[in-house]
């Protein structure tokens, strides 16, 4: 009895020491630290120190009963740690990866049936004698929904739905080892996938001018679904506003631009036709606002994004002249001729244009010229050269305009006969009108210098008309 005593206290006094030791080291690095403890640990310390002084109290009067607890004790500590490492040396279970492919939309504008959902394994799980054949047991989905559970191949799991996917819904599947060969061990037995969710998306716009009536001018914007839309709720979330295309979105007018909409027969498209267009003064915007919240037509999770597309609208003086080139084309006699080419950016009937345009043979030297500039020719360049002396100087140039196959044409022909190598100056007045009554808003002029005969021409077809390269 009194060796165990003796034992005890001595593994006490070398903790002392240790402590005694630890102190001094801390102590000649850190110096003393003085600190003052909050009242709950001094609370604390003195319940510990009771039950400490208790515990020591036990020991010394009860010495082997106390060594053999700390025996249990370390012989348990020791044991668990044991145990743990064989456990690791142990062969582990295989566990089985799961995969799940969700199903994409029911392509039923080409009368497909629904997509099934695959869930594929990475090692042969089925039962041999189920491959290809239905199961029955093992698996679940929620929320339930009719179809049929297939082994596709002894590591393909199938569900195919009798009638099209819910639109947008959580669906979780459970998978039990009833519907596995024996000893199966998957890695997860919970699956979790949602159903194809309702999509609109803008296709494309456009301003729209009726090419058999000028007056007819609107906006047609092209929506897509992936689901049958619901055409009352989406007629309802549209909204057509005009603004300026120098202005932002609070430069919208307070009225509404009416609007119908039209479908293909399985509403999966949409047509927004605006209401016929005035033509505005300045360039304009349509802005084409869609609310967020749009549903299919058989309900589910709506789409939660807003849809917005702009649409350029051409003002009143929104002709513009894009090109005046002087070429040389053959005509049916194989005959070299000079065209004058002028292409607008819409179509202008030929009479019209006909009577805006007029052309001038510039003189060979400015009027302003020295004697030393006179032994060459002037190079015409821009329209600060051309004033009211240089005109009267010039010579006017005949335009013979040639038929087009249409009234209303974007690029008209000319006819004329100038020497090689002058300049002619091209002027097209102001107020020239375009099919839908777009005007020309200022005169446009240019220079253009007359190019030579290529040595090579390629004979024009009928009516039409073809530039060469020399």
């Amino acid at each position: 009895m009194s060796l165990l005593k003796d034992a005890l206290q001595f593994l006490m006094s070398i903790f002392s020491k240790i402590w005694q030791f630890l102190h001094f080291i801390l102590t000649a690095f850190l110096g003393d630290i003085q600190y003052k403890s909050p009242a709950w640990l001094n609370w604390l310390a003195k319940k510990s120190g009771e039950k400490l002084s208790i515990l020591r109290q036990q020991i010394n009067e009860k010495p082997v009963k106390s060594l053999g607890v700390f025996a249990v004790i370390g012989m348990l500590a020791a044991g668990s740690w044991a145990g743990y490492q064989w456990y690791q040396t142990r062969p582990q279970p295989t566990l089985v990866n799961v995969t799940l492919q969700e199903p994409e939309r029911t392509v039923i504008e080409e009368n497909l049936p629904p997509n099934p959902i695959i869930i594929t394994f990475d090692k042969s799980v089925a039962p041999l004698e189920l491959v290809g054949k239905a199961v029955t047991d093992g698996i679940d989905i929620m929320p339930k929904i009719a179809g049929e559970w297939k082994w596709s191949a002894e590591n393909s799991l199938v569900f195919q739905p009798e009638a099209d996917w819910p639109v947008g819904l959580d669906f979780e599947i459970n998978l039990n080892q009833k519907a596995f060969k024996p000893k199966t061990e998957l890695a997860k037995t919970e699956l979790q996938f949602s159903s194809p969710k309702f999509i609109a998306t803008v296709v494309n716009s456009e301003f729209y001018l009726d090419p058999t009536n000028p007056t007819q001018k609107k906006v047609i914007v092209n929506l897509n679904f992936s689901h049958p839309v619901d055409a009352a709720k989406l007629e309802k979330s549209i909204t057509l506003k005009m603004r300026k295309a120098d202005g932002g979105l609070l430069d919208l007018t307070d009225d509404n631009i009416q609007f119908v909409v039209s479908y293909d027969k399985l509403k999966l498209n949409a047509y927004i036709h605006s209401a016929p267009l005035a033509i505005p003064i300045d360039d304009s915007v349509l802005e084409v606002t869609i609310d967020k919240d749009l549903q299919a037509a058989r309900g589910g999770k709506p789409f939660e994004s807003e849809l917005k597309q702009s649409v350029n609208i051409p003002g009143l003086y929104s002709l513009q002249i894009n090109e005046v080139n002087p070429t040389v084309v053959s005509n049916e006699q194989n005959e070299p001729e000079q065209i004058l080419l002028v292409n607008a950016s819409t179509a202008v009937h030929e009479k019209d244009m006909a009577r805006q345009i007029h052309a001038w043979v510039l003189p060979r030297n400015h009027p302003n010229a020295t004697p030393e500039d006179l032994k060459y020719p002037y190079a015409w360049n821009g329209d600060t050269d051309i004033t009211a002396a240089v005109l009267a100087a010039s010579k006017p140039l005949t335009l013979n305009a040639i038929a087009a196959e249409r009234e209303y044409v974007e690029t008209h022909s000319f006819k004329y006969n100038a020497d090689v190598g002058s300049y002619i100056y091209v002027q097209i007045d102001k107020g020239l009108k375009s099919f839908g009554g777009y005007e020309l808003g200022k005169t446009r002029s240019q220079i253009v210098q007359i190019p030579p005969f290529p040595p090579e021409l390629k004979i024009l077809s009928q009516g039409s008309l073809l530039a060469l390269s020399g």
